[in-house]
C-alpha cells in the first residue's frame, strides 16, 4: 500500500538478489530516497520519509532479556535490527540493550542450537524473548566431525552397537569384547584371556594399514583413547565408522576404521535412578594336558635321558623308592601343581551407579 504523491512509480532500479529476505531488499532499495517502509506479515506499506519523526527515533532503545524454556538466560544471543546492520550480543544474564534506526523495526533473535525467532518492536520499549531448542531427530541426522549428515547418506559406513539391558547381562571384562558378533564387517578376536590383557583384536574390513599399527582409532566422548581404559558399563553406545571418508574428519590414524565410544551421563530433568548391575559364576580350564605329576617318574625320565645321552644318572635308586613311597610329604613331595593352579574358581562382578541431573547439573558416579 503506497500513497502515489509520495512514492515515485517512475523510478527505476536494478538489483540482482538470491535467497534475501524482502526486507533486505526493500531497505537497499530506498535507501537513498524519501521514501520508508514498514512490514505486517504479507503487506508492505510504503510512506514518505519524516526527517524530523526519524530524528527522533535515533536517541530510541529497546531493552529487554532472551532466555530458554526452562527460564535460564542464555549468553551471546546475536540481536540484530532486520535490514540493517545495527546489532547486538547478550550479556552473562541474558540481557540486551539495542538503539532503533526507526519505527517499525524488526529484531531478529538467533543462537546455535535455538529456533530463530522474529519479534516487531512497535511502541514497545523492553521486549522479553523466549528461545525454542532446535532438537535433531537421531533417527533421521547423524552428528560428524564438520557438521551433520542425513543418516541415510550414511547406511553402510556406520554401525552403532547400544549397550542396552542384553549388553549389561554379558559378563564381559573388556570393552573391546561386546563388539564381537554385533558389527558387519568387523572382526573380533580375543586371543587371551590373562587378566589385564584380556582385550579383543579388532579389524575393520580386513588389514590394511600405512604403518605396523593395524588397530582402529578409538574416541572416548571426543578424546583420543583406549577400551582397556574404560569399564564396560560405563558405556552409552559405541560407533563403529567403516569407510575411508572417516580419514577426513580424523586424518591418517584413521586408515584402519574409527570406534567412537560415548560414556553415560545424566540428562537435564532426569529422575534419580540407582542401578545395582551383579553377576556370579564359575570358571574352569576348558583343555587340560596329560602331564607327568609323580615326581618318581620324573626322575627316572630324567635319568634315562641322561643315560641314552652317554650321560650318568641324576638321581639314586633310593632317592627315587623315597618319593615313591612319599613317607614324609614335605621331605618327598609329590605335588601336582597344574591342578592346584588350574582348580575351578568362582567370578563376580557389582557395579553400583547413581543418575539423574537437574537444569544445570547432570550427574552419573559410578562404583
Amino acid at each position: 500500500m503506497y500513497n502515489h504523491e509520495y512514492v515515485d512509480l517512475s523510478r527505476k532500479a536494478t538489483m540482482q538478489k538470491t535467497h534475501t529476505p524482502v526486507a533486505e531488499v526493500l531497505a537497499e532499495l530506498f535507501e537513498d530516497s524519501d521514501v520508508i517502509y514498514a512490514m505486517e506479515g504479507n503487506n508492505i506499506l510504503l510512506m514518505k520519509r519524516n526527517d524530523r519523526s526519524e530524528k527522533s527515533q535515533d536517541n530510541r532503545k529497546v531493552t529487554g532479556v532472551v532466555r530458554d524454556t526452562y527460564g535460564e538466560p542464555l549468553t551471546r544471543v546475536s540481536v540484530a535490527v532486520q535490514g540493517t546492520t545495527s546489532g547486538t550480543i547478550t550479556d552473562m544474564d541474558g540481557n540486551y540493550s539495542l538503539k532503533l534506526p526507526g519505527e517499525n523495526s524488526v529484531l531478529t533473535f538467533s543462537f546455535i542450537g535455538f529456533n530463530t525467532k522474529e519479534e516487531r518492536v512497535g511502541n514497545r520499549q523492553q521486549i522479553d524473548v523466549m528461545l525454542e531448542e532446535n532438537v535433531l531427530a537421531i533417527d533421521e541426522v547423524v552428528v560428524v566431525g564438520y557438521g551433520t549428515q542425513k543418516k541415510v547418506n550414511l547406511t553402510g559406513s556406520a554401525s552403532s552397537v547400544v549397550f542396552d539391558q542384553e549388553m549389561d547381562n554379558r559378563p564381559i571384562t573388556n570393552a573391546s569384547q561386546a563388539l564381537s558378533g554385533k558389527v558387519t564387517g568387523l572382526w573380533v578376536s580375543q586371543n587371551s584371556g590373562k587378566p589385564g590383557e584380556d582385550g579383543a583384536q579388532l579389524r575393520v574390513r580386513g588389514w590394511g594399514t600405512i604403518g605396523d599399527n593395524t588397530d582402529p582409532l578409538v574416541i572416548v566422548d571426543g578424546v583420543e583413547g583406549a577400551f582397556n581404559q574404560i569399564n564396560p558399563n560405563d558405556i552409552e553406545s559405541i560407533t563403529i565408522l567403516k569407510d575411508a571418508a572417516s580419514a577426513a574428519i580424523y586424518g591418517s590414524k584413521a586408515a584402519n576404521g574409527v570406534v567412537l565410544i560415548t560414556t553415560k551421563m545424566g540428562s537435564s530433568n532426569e529422575k534419580f535412578q540407582v542401578n545395582l548391575n551383579s553377576y556370579m559364576g564359575v570358571q574352569s580350564l576348558g583343555r587340560r594336558y596329560n602331564l607327568i605329576t609323580n615326581s618318581a617318574e620324573n626322575m627316572e625320565l630324567i635319568n634315562k635321558t641322561l643315560i641314552n645321552d652317554g650321560s650318568s644318572p641324576l638321581f639314586p635308586d633310593h632317592m627315587i623308592s623315597a618319593f615313591r613311597q612319599g613317607g614324609d610329604k614335605y621331605k618327598y613331595p609329590n605335588t601336582d601343581w597344574f591342578k592346584e593352579v588350574y582348580n575351578t574358581a568362582i567370578i563376580h562382578e557389582h557395579n553400583l551407579s547413581i543418575r539423574g541431573g537437574y537444569t544445570k547439573e547432570h550427574f552419573f558416579p559410578f562404583f
